[in-house]
């Protein structure tokens, strides 16, 4: 296990996930059913240490960006960082791309083009429950492709809003909204396709937008995965997707829209063994990538693949796996 050093915590400023085993777990009610993705985190990821010299890294405890602005309080550690020929682990778990240019640093974050890339940057998983996966299923005569969720805009408004910021977007940077609409409206046109899609126009994630009953919405959104054989998982807000690694879980297969993405270990982890992976720039061609793929299975392979993509998320993109992995690569490395 790494042995951090993370000083003191930032007044006024909670704890990232990663070390609520160390310091207590902070519950935060407005996250619904998103909160649960912490129940796996019981047992310790890192040793936190007081010494900053027995330390085999310094550790931010806070988000990056949720204390960006607190540069006095970042600077001591890029100090220490120099001082002690330390690097520090830094978290971002926001949908923000932009670069964090903090010397001396490992930068953990969710969402990044692979285009912008930096050295020093590791790409990690969102915080996704660990829901019980369903039964695999059959193949049928038709594949089936669902999707539910945030994909329309409440008010005329809103829609002119989004489609004026589209518009001065380019390629793979467009919105989460625009990939989800025009994916849907690409595969609803091929009748070799049954489509499964249920429009919301509320992001369903937060107490403060969610436009139902939260376990109404919970309990539609699994069933709307788990009664397809395909599940559309474009990008959200920043270049990542929560629906993904949740179709993962359940073990269903997701169609991974390419922005220009990077997934978490994609070195070790042959993701196209159990994804629909295209880019944007062949989007049309989705309704004859799903048939074909979907021809070339036999119905034991089909659901091996299922079965393949519960395995791969249970062992490492569970996100208590998926640091354990990363701190111990970390580990090995620095004692080289």
């Amino acid at each position: 296990m790494i042995k951090v050093y993370i000083g003191e915590l930032c007044s006024g400023y909670s704890q990232h996930p990663v070390l609520y085993p160390n310091l207590g777990r902070v519950r935060k009610e407005s996250r619904l059913f998103l909160d649960k993705a912490f129940d796996v985190l019981k047992e310790p990821l890192v040793e936190v240490v007081q010494n900053p010299k027995e330390a085999d890294f310094l550790m931010l405890p806070h988000e990056y960006f949720v204390i960006e602005q607190e540069r006095a309080y970042i600077n001591q550690y890029v100090r220490l960082a120099q001082e002690l020929d330390r690097e520090i682990l830094i978290f971002d778990w926001s949908d923000l791309d932009q670069a964090i240019d903090i010397p001396h640093s490992i930068v953990f974050r969710v969402s990044q083009y692979k285009s912008k890339m930096k050295n020093n940057v590791i790409v990690m998983p969102p915080f996704a429950p660990d829901l019980p996966p369903a039964l695999p299923r059959h193949k049928s005569e038709k594949p089936s492709v669902g999707f539910m969720g945030y994909a329309g805009h409440g008010t005329f408004f809103q829609t002119v809003k989004g489609g004026i910021k589209d518009m001065l977007r380019s390629g793979a940077h467009k919105s989460g909204i625009y990939w989800r609409r025009r994916s849907m409206k690409i595969l609803r046109k091929d009748i070799r396709l049954k489509t499964n899609f249920v429009i919301r126009t509320f992001f369903s994630g937060h107490r403060d937008t969610i436009g139902i009953m939260p376990e109404d919405a919970r309990r539609e959104y699994i069933k709307n995965i788990t009664d397809s054989d395909f599940v559309l998982a474009p990008k959200g807000d920043g270049n990542a997707s929560i629906r993904f690694y949740e179709t993962l879980a359940l073990g269903r297969v997701p169609i991974l829209i390419d922005t220009d993405c990077l997934l978490p270990l994609e070195k070790e982890i042959n993701y196209d063994d159990f994804i629909v992976r295209i880019t944007w720039q062949e989007l049309e061609n989705l309704p004859e990538r799903i048939v074909s793929f979907y021809a070339n299975l036999t119905d034991e392979s089909f659901r091996l693949m299922q079965i393949k993509a519960r395995e791969t998320f249970s062992q490492y993109l569970r996100i208590d796996k998926f640091f354990k992995h990363e701190f111990g690569r970390l580990e090995k490395q620095n004692h080289k």
